[in-house]
């Protein structure tokens, strides 16, 4: 593969994260601050739907393609760097949620329940899951497991994943770390291991057809009309069938990946793929073009940071009006969105920025 279409496949990936980003933000935004119920069925299912499929599997799915092409790749790298993920999102179930939660129970708010701050301890969120999915890949490579393994495995997992979803002990330390493999109630895990990690391994798969492509133009052709031939085949099926779609990315079902859910996502990723393919290939054509690519890969660059971020904006403000009891009016959610996306995206770049060059410096003392 050339350097040109090392960049080429590069600009689509984080035009993708891009936007993931932004209907994450949204999506939290919406759900936490806000009763969606106040809402009409069309927001709602915009809203859902760009923050189901278009978010955490886009987010998966970009993350198997980066791995195979990062500059620190081995079996140790992805076992180090999945254990700091991990840890990373337990920090931040204390600093998003389980602290506020505290001070609410102990100052007698009737709101707060003991369970209330004993869930967002073991909360299991794409943090954890990213940091076990980057554990396992970097255990499967040491094992020599090919990529069409992985697949096999990965396949093979939803399956008993979503068997034995709700398997709970009644304790909630052990039920907390049962939940990092397969989906539970309470505490609530939204990205299980064995459910979600088709979506890395699809990029994983995706990756190796990029390195043997020497015509992106030629191949997200292709991709894009098999793709979306499938999205709206498996709609319709589905409509004709009686099944509702709408669980394919309305919580809680969403949380529990079946093979059907995840065509159905990964053949809008695909889609999504594709399309950002020829936009961004067009975008470059224009004077702004650099800039605005610039703006997409440091965005995207400094994709955990703006998680992290967003979570302790949102999440904090979510923790205080539900021990509150208050709600925002719904003309407010534009309002939230428009203010809450761009400031979380700056925040995470500078602080991206700051870290980055601190190691730097760090580095040049050593």
């Amino acid at each position: 593969m050339s350097e040109t279409q090392s960049k080429r496949r590069v600009v689509e990936l984080d035009a993708m994260k891009f936007f993931a980003i932004v209907f994450m933000i949204t999506v939290h935004i919406f759900e936490f601050d806000f009763s969606p119920g106040d809402y009409g069925a069309a927001v709602n299912n915009a809203v859902f739907f760009l923050g189901g499929p278009a978010a955490a599997p886009a987010f998966m799915f970009c993350m198997g393609v980066t791995v195979m092409f990062s500059r620190r790749r081995g079996p140790a790298d992805h076992i180090r760097r999945g254990f700091i993920l991990l840890m990373m999102g337990y920090l931040l179930n204390a600093l998003n949620g389980w602290i506020a939660m505290s001070i609410g129970y102990f100052m007698g708010y009737p709101t707060v329940s003991a369970d209330d701050v004993i869930e967002l301890v073991f909360i299991v969120d794409i943090l954890h899951f990213a940091g076990m999915g980057f554990m396992l890949i970097g255990v499967l490579e040491k094992l020599k497991v090919s990529h069409l393994g992985m697949l096999l495995i990965a396949l093979a997992m939803q399956a008993l994943g979503y068997v034995l979803a709700g398997t709970c002990t009644g304790n909630p330390a052990v039920d907390g770390l049962l939940g990092l493999f397969v989906k539970m109630e309470f505490p609530e895990s939204a990205f299980p291991l064995l459910n979600w990690f088709i979506f890395p391994v699809a990029g994983i798969v995706f990756s190796d057809i990029l390195v043997r492509c020497s015509d992106h133009r030629a191949l997200y052709s292709k991709i894009l009309a098999v793709s979306a031939a499938t999205f709206v085949l498996v709609t319709v099926i589905c409509v004709s069938a009686g099944i509702d779609v709408r669980d394919f990315y309305m919580v809680d079902s969403y949380y529990n990946q079946d093979i059907l859910k995840t065509i159905f996502s990964l053949s809008w990723v695909m889609t999504e793929l594709s399309l950002l393919y020829f936009l961004m290939s067009r975008i470059r054509g224009i004077p702004t073009g650099d800039r605005v690519i610039s703006a997409v890969t440091r965005v995207s660059y400094s994709l955990t940071a703006i998680y992290f971020i967003q979570w302790l904006i949102i999440g904090n403000i979510s923790d205080v009006i539900y021990i509150l009891d208050y709600s925002f009016e719904p003309w407010l959610f534009p309002v939230f969105v428009a203010v809450l996306v761009p400031l979380c995206m700056w925040m995470g770049v500078k602080a991206k920025s700051y870290g980055d060059s601190y190691k730097a410096a760090r580095s040049e003392r050593v």
